[in-house]
């Protein structure tokens, strides 16, 4: 018997004389997306050594931390996406697999946490194997999620799903447009309550809007003194994946460009390449301020500024018998730019291209090295 099934067994002889025999548990943050789910899964992730010598195992995203050595592309990380394109039956089969097998190797733990923010929207997937998992190993199952007001949630969940995350075809769809097609998703109490029919009060629900900070309301949660040891190594604060704007607006430009669903690693490389792309680019003022026409610089500079300045010269200049200055006689040739758009689309013509000569220039140094170092 190996020290971890003889130590568990150990354990359970001693647990059950004294009569404190306990079931595992397992807590399943199942969601909603934006509210601080990131910052839950980055917590344990970078804490994961420290969770296993407190007998909690991290799942990872998709149980991909697991190390099931079984079959499905899905198990692997960052590859979850592959999950959710199965279908219902698939994916039950396949899942109730991967759960079997983790919990009839490991035996030794007091609790077992899973993150996944998608979770919550395939009850129809996930709650029957979960209770098959209950009923199998006698476990005590807990899914948690959390709630935010739909405002603020609608807004927050268009900037990573509609732009930064391109989930559906076509172009980038303006706010209102996204939000119309896509009801389901954002109607996520409809998905929450068959959560709660199925699990009652061992559902639990929690209001981000109310909360401090997540990663604290997680810990929280777990039993015994697993919560307050890895209390200590938290050191507060929250992962916000949502970029600033400028760098959104860059995501939605690039992400525009693909009739597909567009990931967000995409768009993620360019910027780990270029880091400046997400330094502070201030706004250019607009068409009409930054190329004024001659009515408008004439009304500043006679009626505001320096209607006095001109009055003081025009003394000297007729001191001297010279012609006096006129404003109304200024002529300023028109801007080519009657417009915001037309500045900005010229601008990034002009971007365009600096990326073309670039590119060029790489062509022909590949094609120069390769002339040189090719067999």
């Amino acid at each position: 018997i190996d020290q971890c099934t003889s130590t568990f067994l150990s354990e359970v002889i001693d647990m059950t004389l004294s009569g404190k025999m306990q079931s595992p548990l397992f807590l399943i943050h199942i969601g909603t997306g934006k509210t601080g789910t990131t910052s839950v899964q980055r917590f344990f992730l970078k804490h994961r050594d420290q969770c296993r010598q407190n007998r909690l195992d991290y799942f990872g995203l998709h149980l991909d931390l697991c190390d099931l050595q079984l079959d499905f592309p899905w198990l692997h990380t960052g590859q979850a996406f592959l999950f959710q394109q199965l279908n219902d039956s698939d994916a039950r089969e396949q899942l109730s697999l991967a759960l079997d097998t983790y919990f009839q190797r490991n035996q030794c733990i007091d609790c077992a946490f899973w993150s996944f923010e998608a979770i919550y929207q395939r009850p129809q997937v996930y709650i029957p194997v979960l209770m098959q998992l209950k009923d199998r190993f006698g476990i005590n199952i807990k899914p948690f999620a959390f709630v935010r007001n739909h405002v603020s949630f609608l807004v927050s969940a268009y900037k990573q799903w509609g732009i930064k995350h391109k989930t559906g075809s076509g172009p980038v769809l303006p706010f209102q447009e996204w939000v119309e097609q896509n009801n389901a998703l954002l109607s996520y109490g409809q998905k929450l309550k068959h959560w709660d029919d199925a699990f009652g009060e061992n559902f639990l629900l929690f209001n981000y809007d109310a909360c401090v900070d997540v990663v604290s309301d997680v810990l929280g949660l777990l039993p015994g003194d697993l919560g307050k040891n890895l209390a200590k190594v938290h050191q507060g604060g929250a992962f916000h994946s949502t970029p600033p704007d400028h760098v959104l607006s860059l995501y939605a430009l690039f992400n525009n460009r693909s009739e597909s669903p567009v990931l967000p690693e995409a768009m993620g490389e360019l910027l780990r390449r270029y880091p400046k792309l997400r330094n502070n680019h201030p706004p250019l003022v607009s068409a009409e301020d930054l190329f004024p026409d001659t009515e408008s610089a004439a009304f500043i500079a006679g009626q505001k500024l320096l209607r006095f300045d001109s009055a003081l010269i025009n003394a000297m200049l007729r001191s001297r018998s010279q012609p006096m200055l006129e404003l109304a006689a200024s002529v300023i040739e028109p801007s080519q730019f009657q417009s915001d758009y037309a500045l900005q689309s010229t601008l990034l013509s002009m971007l365009l291209t600096i990326v073309e000569e670039q590119d060029h220039r790489i062509k022909l140094l590949e094609e120069r090295l390769e002339a040189e170092f090719s067999p």
